[in-house]
């Protein structure tokens, strides 16, 4: 019975066999085409096989080709470069009036006084997200990760900490890590009547997924028994 369980996980994540797989590689791979990334990059359907054994058949030149696109996927999420894309799109809906006249103000400036030579993103006008959002929840996925998105973002300490505690109490458990998260900040008496936190998850091809909540009731009777976590790492 196990060895027909096996097989049938085997054919069910194979591209080769199975037509479902293989048109869910192809509609992944689509949208890493743009991050000059392959499917086979961030998803390996022999999950069952030795990873050195797996490397070790396949010529070297394949291996440090493999390497390098991993190494650039790597950056890519670091740096989050994807970000701004979706947030551009979500900011005329909960930004203020004031804050969209400001940011297209000075872009407007900076293009009317380019001034001397500089890089593309040197000096960009950055949209400021806290001005039209309370808290941010923010995908644990490690320091490196948070820290770029606290920096990206222009967030303080403060708004990263509960990514962080999140982190060191219950580690990366994917998605549901933002509803652990969220969680951390009601047990802390932040999520008051009418904020308004954003959430920022990662999937695993680099396509990010934002979501707006807003507090309508925080049950603060209902939090008595929760436990706060300590805010500093040992």
């Amino acid at each position: 019975m196990s060895s027909m369980m096996n097989a049938l996980s085997n054919w069910l994540v194979n591209p080769r066999r199975n037509p479902l797989a293989r048109l869910h590689m192809h509609t992944v791979s689509s949208r890493l085409r743009k991050y000059g990334l392959r499917y086979d990059d961030l998803y390996d359907p022999y999950f069952d096989l030795d990873i050195k054994e797996a490397l070790g058949r396949l010529p070297r030149e394949v291996v440090d080709a493999r390497i390098q696109r991993l190494k650039r996927a790597m950056d890519l999420s670091m740096k989050h470069q994807y970000l701004p894309e979706d947030l551009q799109r979500l900011a005329p809906r909960i930004l203020p009036a004031r804050e969209l006249a400001r940011f297209a103000s000075r872009l407007l400036l900076r293009k009317l006084l380019p001034g001397p030579p500089r890089n593309k993103h040197a000096g960009c006008p950055k949209i400021d997200f806290k001005a039209g959002v309370d808290h941010f929840c923010l995908h644990p996925g490690g320091t490196v990760v948070i820290e770029a998105v606290r920096k990206s973002l222009r967030l303080t300490a403060h708004d990263v900490e509960p990514a962080g505690m999140t982190l060191h109490r219950w580690g990366n458990t994917s998605a549901s890590s933002l509803w652990y998260v969220l969680s951390y900040m009601e047990a802390k008496w932040r999520l008051k009547r009418g904020d308004r936190a954003q959430q920022v998850p990662f999937r695993g091809y680099l396509s990010d997924m934002l979501a707006l909540v807003k507090k309508e009731n925080a049950e603060r009777e209902a939090l008595g028994a929760l436990p706060l976590y300590q805010r500093t790492l040992p």
